[in-house]
């Protein structure tokens, strides 16, 4: 191997890896029903109703702001086809959902995104998020408020996440 080939390879995997590891999104933590918040930090309580086989593959969380994390992107792990809930730990601060995926369908929401808060403290409620095929073969969503429901269900699964920490509704549609 010549050492120019040597160079060339070390150039190659050394770009390679910085554009995946610049690319790439943080996982969003889950919470556990007895988890605590750690100071700064909110829970975001997600519910996707999605009728499609694969159900929601991901969905990416943005960081707006000028933070220190400001430009950050979170990322779900899946929602099973039908209704799902997740409880996400995340620092405190604006937000925007700009892609999901589900099934053969990505979703790139246009514009700023689906702007909420997550307020330090609290269990920040986005909305239940509805999907269907809108028979044109393309995906439409609906964002609703079913804050009610929603107390229930952590009520029922997260106890002591919703004795200790106030729920709100933080869409901004």
């Amino acid at each position: 191997m010549h050492k120019w080939q040597k160079y060339l390879k070390f150039g190659l995997v050394f770009v390679t890896s910085a554009l995946f590891l610049h690319g790439c999104a943080t996982p969003a933590i889950p919470m556990k029903p007895n988890d605590d918040l750690p100071e700064g930090f909110g829970a975001l309580m997600l519910i996707s109703h999605c009728p499609f086989r694969e159900g929601v593959r991901y969905f990416e969380i943005y960081r707006k702001g000028d933070s220190r994390s400001a430009g950050k992107t979170f990322k779900t792990k899946a929602f099973s086809p039908g209704t799902e809930f997740r409880v996400l730990q995340l620092p405190a601060g604006e937000y925007s959902i700009q892609e999901f995926k589900i099934g053969p369908y990505m979703l790139r929401i246009p514009k700023d995104g689906l702007d909420f808060t997550v307020y330090p403290g609290r269990v920040n409620y986005f909305g239940d998020l509805y999907f269907r095929d809108s028979g044109t073969g393309s995906l439409q969503y609906i964002i609703s408020d079913r804050t009610e429901q929603a107390n229930s269900l952590l009520t029922n699964r997260y106890p002591e996440l919703i004795n200790k920490y106030p729920l709100e509704y933080v869409a901004t549609e």
